[in-house]
């Protein structure tokens, strides 16, 4: 998971670069009108941008969560009741749709063949050396909300994902920030993303100092996502 956040943040880092550019060159958008409509097509395009790295920052969390429980050894029947009805639940709903794509010739993020997410369903039957449906924990609804972060956290078991509050595996204790201003803050980023991706503009333009707010955002929720779920693992070793 480690790796998964250390290779998002780089992805961050572009865009702050990016954002750090465009004010360099704000004078040259006062003087050329070419410029400036550039300046905003980048400034929207890194918008939409950012959604789709944390999207796969989020994927690749998923992928290296779950294949890190396979690994304890654990037996199936002792995890958490919310991942074994994520593993069947929503392994089911990826091999329906992994069926349908095979039929219509649709693309899908899901790189798996229907026979290996098959087979890793129906794996967890035996004692040991079992393959959970990584996939199951992945989906981000092509738009990774406060309501998607919170489902993709109770998967993995755990209940209360953002409240701080007497709270300590949740995302606002583990960066310090209240509840409201990271879930305002996504949900602001989310609707700025939206009409971004479906217009190829915003009402109100994000600005670079924007672009580097969203930077830090996202940054802050992925780094607390690896750590309650660091804690979530330690809890699962210790558990019988």
């Amino acid at each position: 998971m480690k790796t998964a956040l250390i290779e998002f943040a780089h992805l961050l880092d572009g865009v702050r670069d990016i954002a750090s550019d465009i004010d360099a060159h704000a004078a040259d958008a006062l003087r050329d009108r070419a410029v400036g409509r550039r300046h905003v097509t980048i400034q929207c395009a890194c918008t939409v941008a950012l959604s789709g790295y944390f999207e796969s920052f989020l994927r690749d969390t998923a992928e290296a969560c779950v294949t890190e429980i396979c690994a304890k050894g654990k037996p199936f029947a002792s995890l958490d009741q919310q991942m074994r009805d994520a593993h069947f639940e929503q392994g089911g709903l990826i091999l329906a749709s992994l069926a349908r794509a095979r039929r219509t010739n649709k693309v899908t993020w899901i790189k798996a063949s229907v026979d290996d997410v098959a087979k890793r369903l129906h794996s967890v039957f035996a004692s040991t050396n079992y393959q959970m449906v990584w996939e199951a924990f992945a989906e981000t609804r092509s738009n990774p909300g406060p309501d998607v972060i919170g489902d993709f956290l109770r998967r993995f078991g755990v209940k209360k994902p953002w409240p701080k509050l007497a709270v300590k595996v949740s995302l606002a204790y583990k960066v310090s920030k209240t509840e409201g201003s990271l879930t305002e803050g996504l949900k602001s980023f989310i609707e700025v993303r939206n009409e971004c991706a479906h217009t190829g503009r915003a009402n109100v333009i994000p600005l670079p100092s924007d672009l580097r707010q969203y930077c830090n955002l996202l940054q802050s929720i992925a780094s607390a996502i690896v750590a309650v779920l660091d804690d979530h693992l330690i809890s699962l070793s210790k558990a019988s």
